[in-house]
């Protein structure tokens, strides 16, 4: 099924002439793909889902850190697979030493949000932003780390693969060129 994405991208790039850029491009639909998850995941927790009693302590510290974890896990989830399979075409390999690789960066992330939580929301530090805004903000922030970590940790590459990868990629520029 990846292969049939991935080659229907492929199609769609090289006719707009942004092949390219395609890991770019495909890595910021998939990261507001997995921004929408994280989201969702974290508006029903925060609006449908009971509040979950918590210590006062950790209340003024985050108040938001059960939702914040959950949709994390949520969207790191849906993340490790468009990532592996869309954007950096990481086909081969050892799957559990990957997403343990991947789960490792993301829980950087995850410390990256709540630590900006805890700055821009908490009684504690006395900024007290909306939470909503306190997210998009760091959102930015870990999108950037999550795509460099990504590219140059996690689904890191061979010399020969990537070789391989931009040959492939030129040869169907110069197929679409002799059109």
């Amino acid at each position: 099924m990846s292969e049939k994405i991935n080659a229907f991208i492929d199609k769609v790039l090289t006719k707009i002439h942004l092949i390219k850029f395609r890991e770019i491009i495909i890595y910021v639909i998939v990261g507001g793909l997995t921004t929408v998850v994280d989201w969702v995941v974290f508006w029903l927790l925060d609006k449908i889902i009971p509040p979950v009693p918590l210590p006062d302590l950790i209340k003024l510290i985050t108040p938001n850190i059960i939702p914040y974890t959950i949709a994390w896990f949520a969207a790191v989830v849906f993340a490790f697979f468009a990532n592996k399979l869309l954007v950096f075409r990481y086909g081969k390999g050892d799957n559990a030493k990957t997403f343990i690789s991947f789960l490792i960066s993301r829980i950087l992330s995850l410390a990256i949000a709540i630590a900006f939580d805890i700055v821009l929301t908490s009684e504690l530090v006395g900024i007290c932003m909306d939470k909503y805004i306190v997210k998009l903000i760091s959102s930015v922030f870990v999108v950037i780390f999550n795509y460099v970590v990504g590219k140059w940790i996690v689904f890191r590459k061979k010399k020969n693969e990537e070789l391989q990868k931009t040959e492939e990629s030129e040869k169907i520029e110069g197929e679409k060129s002799d059109e």
